[in-house]
């Protein structure tokens, strides 16, 4: 059996425990992405889940439906362990969920999207605030009963979400983490990759490896956040070189 990413083990559990069709549309506010990344990721599973019996069947205009003759292999596969083997891999997940909400993560949810316990997640949640809230970019988590969010800071959170996808980053392969998250696809890194390395050449600028890396990050990250409707609010006056705002231009 297959061991899925944890969006589509998501995906999987959703339709599982839904009657009759589900759109393609409140899927996607579910697990708050887009329909066409719901569309690519229910064609991966399919992909993965040939050949098991389980698939998702989709029908014009009604959406999408679960298909498992067998609900005992379901069960193992939407409770695989494969994406949250350590506290490591948890604390970086929360941290990239809120970052791409703009409301209140339920913490009883969160718990059990991840199949832990209320308790261990909030041992989490200690070393999570060590990792990522008492470090750059100071990022405010707001808490409020049993809930928790971000602070609305465009800036901060796509610096955030640059030091998740650049953690650990493989500079001598293609075998990336940032893959791994569903939310930067490949396609768009490789736009970005050349379109960076035009510009780098036309300028006749040189950065080293790991600033260019961070530089295609931040283009793909700016992509994905204004396609999700998450422009930066503040001034362009800030920035006082000339070629540099004609370069990101």
């Amino acid at each position: 059996m297959p061991d899925l990413p944890l969006r589509h083990r998501q995906i999987l559990d959703y339709l599982k425990h839904s009657t009759g069709y589900t759109t393609g549309q409140a899927l996607a506010e579910h697990l708050h992405t887009s329909s066409r990344t719901i569309r690519t990721d229910i064609a991966d599973i399919n992909e993965a889940l040939a050949g098991t019996g389980i698939r998702i069947l989709s029908k014009h205009r009604f959406g999408y439906i679960l298909s498992a003759p067998d609900p005992k292999e379901l069960d193992k596969l939407t409770r695989s362990k494969g994406s949250f083997l350590s506290r490591n891999d948890r604390i970086r997940h929360i941290a990239f969920c809120l970052c791409l909400r703009d409301d209140f993560q339920d913490i009883d949810e969160l718990a059990d999207e991840m199949y832990i316990s209320k308790t261990t997640l909030e041992l989490d949640l200690k070393t999570f605030r060590r990792a990522f809230l008492l470090v750059r970019p100071y990022i405010r988590m707001i808490r409020r009963k049993n809930a928790i969010a971000f602070e609305n800071d465009e800036r901060k959170k796509r610096y955030l979400l640059l030091l998740l996808f650049s953690g650990g980053w493989n500079y001598n392969g293609r075998g990336n983490t940032f893959y791994s998250y569903h939310y930067l696809d490949e396609k768009t890194v490789n736009l970005c990759v050349r379109e960076v390395n035009y510009y780098m050449d036309f300028f006749e600028l040189h950065m080293d490896d790991v600033n260019v890396v961070h530089m295609v990050l931040m283009s793909a990250i700016l992509l994905h956040r204004l396609r999700d409707g998450h422009a930066l609010s503040d001034s362009r006056e800030i920035y006082t070189v000339p070629t540099a705002v004609r370069m990101a231009d």
